[in-house]
């Protein structure tokens, strides 16, 4: 039991690091500002490992993190209403603002 704990804490990280890793690399690429070589995928990845989650593996309680726990349950109920919202107004449906077509 303790290394299926083990490896299902490193699979969430190493996902985490790839979600997160595409999101920045492309940010970073469309920057001027940032060198081709640190906004590449696998350089990203490696920062923000390196950086960031591993120091959150290290605690020994996530007592700290609670409120950016209810942060983020905040944050994940606003991008929820405004789901419903457009699903409810028909923005994206046929004749919708926001709907286009796809190009055949």
């Amino acid at each position: 039991p303790q290394w299926i704990c083990i490896l299902e804490c490193l699979g969430g990280s190493v996902i985490y690091a790839m979600v997160l890793g595409d999101v920045f690399s492309s940010l970073l690429q469309s920057s001027a500002a940032v060198p081709a070589a640190l906004a590449a995928r696998s350089s990203v990845i490696v920062v923000i490992a390196s950086v960031v989650l591993f120091p959150l593996c290290c605690l020994r309680s996530f007592a700290q993190l609670a409120k950016f726990s209810l942060l983020g349950t905040l944050a994940t109920s606003y991008v929820v209403l405004f789901v419903m919202k457009r699903f409810l107004d028909g923005s994206y449906a046929a004749g919708g603002i926001f709907h286009q077509p796809l190009a055949a």
